[in-house]
């Protein structure tokens, strides 16, 4: 779990700071692998720190969030 919030804020900063094209596909490319393991590692953090009742609620707006976000954002 550390490891892949570090990479991806690693990673993250780099992107911004790149100037060569192919080093910030370089960049991207890892930052996406990093980050994959972010989504179940906060799904696992929602077992951990909601009561059995509230998971399944929880678990539903976390992965809602980014369409809700575009939806409202229009």
């Amino acid at each position: 779990m550390t490891i892949s919030l570090l990479l991806t804020s690693l990673l993250t900063m780099a992107s911004a700071l790149l100037s060569h094209f192919p080093s910030l596909v370089l960049a991207r490319a890892l930052l996406g692998m990093a980050a994959a393991g972010v989504p179940s590692l906060a799904m696992a953090y929602i077992t951990e720190e909601f009561q059995a009742e509230g998971i399944g609620k929880a678990m539903g707006l976390y992965l809602a969030e980014p369409a809700l976000e575009a939806w409202l954002d229009e």
